[in-house]
C-alpha cells in the first residue's frame, strides 16, 4: 500500500508520540524539597516552575503534601531559568449541596500573591544538575 503525501505529517506525529524525543530531548533535573509558610509545613498545595528568559520547555511542577514536593514528571524540570509559583490550599469542612448527600469542599488558596500570581521567587537549573533539593521557607 502506497502512503499519500498527506499521511506523512500524521505518521511523523504518531512516531514522535510513540518513541518520544530520545536522547536529543531537553536536559532535565529532578527537583525536590520542602515548603513552609510562617514556619509551618504546607499541608496541601502545588508548585510550578514557569520558564523565563529564553528557557525552552514546558511548565513543570508537582503537588505539595505534608510540606514535601517532587517535580519529576517527564524526567524533571528542564535546564534553565524559572519563576517559581507556589499555591497552598485549605480545605474546609464539606458543605451539603443537594438532597442526595453529595459533599463539596472548595479549596481556598491562602498564600500571598508574591508567591504565586505575582511571584518574586526565581530559580536556575544548571546543566548537569541531576537532582536538586530546593526548600522554600515562605514568610508574610
Amino acid at each position: 500500500m502506497k502512503a499519500s503525501s498527506s499521511m506523512w505529517p500524521a505518521l511523523c506525529l504518531l512516531l514522535a508520540m510513540t518513541f518520544g524525543c530520545g536522547r536529543g530531548g531537553l536536559e532535565r533535573a529532578i527537583v525536590t524539597g520542602r515548603v513552609t509558610y510562617r514556619g509551618e509545613a504546607v499541608a496541601n498545595g502545588e508548585i510550578r516552575f514557569v520558564p523565563t528568559k529564553g528557557t525552552q520547555g514546558p511548565i513543570s511542577g508537582g503537588s505539595i503534601a505534608a510540606g514535601e514536593y517532587v517535580a519529576d514528571g517527564l524526567g524533571g524540570v528542564p535546564v534553565g531559568m524559572y519563576r517559581v509559583e507556589i499555591r497552598a490550599f485549605r480545605i474546609p469542612k464539606p458543605e451539603k449541596l443537594d438532597p442526595m448527600g453529595d459533599d463539596f469542599a472548595p479549596r481556598k488558596q491562602y498564600l500571598p500573591e508574591k508567591y504565586n500570581v505575582k511571584t518574586e521567587l526565581e530559580m536556575t537549573i544548571a546543566p548537569g544538575s541531576g537532582k536538586i533539593v530546593q526548600n522554600f521557607d515562605l514568610v508574610e
